[in-house]
């Protein structure tokens, strides 16, 4: 029999999330779990604000060169040498208890830096909040990967990085309202971050009433908990149903595998299909990092200042708009990405960051020269046309972002696999090939006509199990 992807069984479920009960409940977990990217954009576009604030400059002596960088990065550092401990973190709590813990851990350091009463309270805060937020940010990505239906998938991952621009949104115009409204006093700089704790305080409450990674529960043992919470998030209850059966055998199968093969550092380097995959998670983590874009994120308002804007509300007025504009082009990314799949994605972004740095580095120069304008407000309408890929504001960087966006486009273009339409266990066998879901037991559910018979009889005619060609 042809090979039947989990997207081609027959499902207990209605056409339309929003008509299914099952599927609605499904979608209110996932927005739950987008509360954890919320709060990091919340971060990022708050550095920003700040900087344009005149209110925190004074209260911290306008900090600039080191003393900013160590303000910015301080939520960052810590993580350099904890980041071993996260994974481990996850996998023995499981996705909830991690998310909760970390929403926890960014609401005392938002606590710490609104109360701060000096730089050292404020770096310490800020410390706590990136600690926490990355346990946070993994557990909650990784339920929201694993609990989310398969039709909702593509479209729902995609939805988790789209609130970090929510998040972005938010900050901006807090921070805009704050100058616009010329709160002079403390105040002014310490309501903002305290209200870095709203995305965690979602979490840290929600996250009481979503069920667990099926994923993490099949891992520890707890098969019989796993097959519940997939019938009831993707079949309406329905234990029997043909997807749900498909997803409990591919998640067996998946662990099976990975505790056979004893995954460890060395693996990535051991066959043809890690290195791909090593290759790729390369690109997306450093890459992330030497674009430009994490940098841009927090030093907005000295690229403005660079550029000819220098008025703090017209800083904050074009954060806030810069926010907007990332929150409807990421959006648009997230509603198409199942259209024309992840591969197109990520090189139609990658050319469109390298054209519009390029184009800033022409006019960042012409500013510096001719100081006119209508060059510097030339260089905003590029910040926008780069989807808000934040970048530093100095022409010697921005060759060095060329060369690395020029890199990743050419990995992207050679490395980069197309998911479009596989499930996380099916993912393996574009790496692999197709002997990576080769196992003797392996069978495919097809679900047959009639779905309303009962007891055993009816489980017999509504599955069928065929061997899975491969």
């Amino acid at each position: 029999m042809a090979d039947i992807k989990a997207t081609d069984l027959l499902n207990n479920t209605a056409a339309s999330w929003w008509k299914d009960p099952c599927l609605r409940r499904n979608v209110l977990v996932a927005i739950v779990c987008y509360f954890g990217t919320f709060a990091l954009g919340y971060d990022g576009s708050y550095m920003t604000g700040l900087q344009s604030m005149p209110s925190w400059n004074e209260f911290f002596d306008h900090p600039k060169g080191n003393k900013l960088g160590i303000i910015s990065a301080s939520s960052y550092l810590p993580t350099l040498v904890l980041s071993p401990v996260y994974p481990i973190l996850c996998d023995r709590l499981g996705r909830r208890y991690s998310a909760i813990i970390g929403s926890v851990g960014i609401i005392i350091g938002a606590i710490i830096g609104a109360l701060a009463n000096g730089l050292a309270m404020l770096i310490v805060g800020r410390a706590i909040v990136g600690t926490a937020g990355f346990v946070m940010i993994l557990g909650a990505n990784l339920l929201v990967n694993e609990i989310l239906h398969p039709r909702l998938r593509p479209i729902g991952s995609a939805f988790f990085l789209v609130f970090y621009y929510v998040g972005s949104m938010t900050s901006a115009w807090v921070t805009f309202g704050v100058i616009a409204g010329e709160w002079t006093d403390s105040w002014g700089w310490r309501l903002p971050t305290m209200l870095q704790a709203i995305g965690p305080a979602v979490i840290t409450v929600g996250m009481w009433f979503c069920p667990e990674s099926p994923r993490w529960l099949v891992a520890v043992g707890r098969r019989e908990q796993a097959h519940r919470v997939l019938a009831n998030q993707h079949a309406n209850g329905k234990m029997d149903d043909a997807l749900v059966l498909r997803q409990l055998q591919d998640i067996d199968e998946a662990i099976e595998r990975e505790r056979g093969e004893k995954l460890g550092l060395r693996s990535f380097l051991k066959t043809p299909g890690n290195r791909h995959r090593l290759i790729i998670l390369l690109c997306t983590s450093v890459g992330a990092q030497l674009n430009g874009a994490s940098v841009f994120s927090y030093y907005l308002a000295p690229v403005l200042r660079l550029v000819g804007v220098t008025d703090p509300k017209e800083q904050t007025a074009i954060n806030g708009g810069l926010a907007i504009w990332n929150l409807i082009a990421s959006s648009t990314g997230a509603i198409i990405v199942d259209k024309i799949g992840r591969r197109k994605l990520w090189l139609t972004s990658t050319i469109g960051m390298l054209l519009a740095f390029a184009c800033l580095t022409g006019l960042s120069a012409g500013f510096e020269s001719t100081k006119r304008e209508s060059v510097g407000l030339s260089t905003v309408a590029f910040i926008f046309i780069a989807y808000g890929a934040y970048s530093l504001g100095w022409t010697p960087l921005y060759f060095l972002f060329i060369g690395t966006l020029s890199i990743l486009l050419v990995l992207i273009w050679f490395k980069f696999v197309e998911t479009r339409g596989l499930s996380l266990e099916e993912i393996p066998a574009l790496f692999d090939g197709p002997k990576a879901l080769a196992t003797p037991q392996r069978g495919s559910y097809v679900q047959e006509d009639d779905e309303h018979k009962d007891g055993k009889a009816a489980s017999e005619e509504h599955l069928e199990v065929a061997r899975r060609s491969v």
